[in-house]
């Protein structure tokens, strides 16, 4: 199957819904770009940590596009989102 290169804006997006993750986001950025990714979408669930301050480096350079995802039990909402939203990307 031939697949338009032009289709889309990345080859490989990861979608992911955080919490307290500011201690380790870094790394696991760090990680998945050397493994590949071209862009992140991350919801952030209430993260009372400093984790936007560790990952706003990466919203700068256009790495990550950061979404406030605040409530409880939010994930299936934000993945679902997060498909609406950007499928086309």
């Amino acid at each position: 199957m031939n697949v338009d290169k032009n289709l889309f804006l990345y080859d490989l997006a990861v979608v992911a819904i955080m919490k307290c993750e500011g201690h380790y986001v870094k790394e696991w950025l760090d990680y998945h770009l050397l493994a590949g990714v071209d862009h992140f979408f991350i919801y952030d669930n209430d993260s009372p940590d400093n984790q936007r301050e560790v990952v706003q480096p990466y919203i700068d350079a256009g790495l990550v596009t950061y979404i406030d995802y605040p409530g409880q039990a939010r994930q299936y909402e934000a993945y679902s989102a997060a498909v609406r939203e950007y499928r086309y990307f």
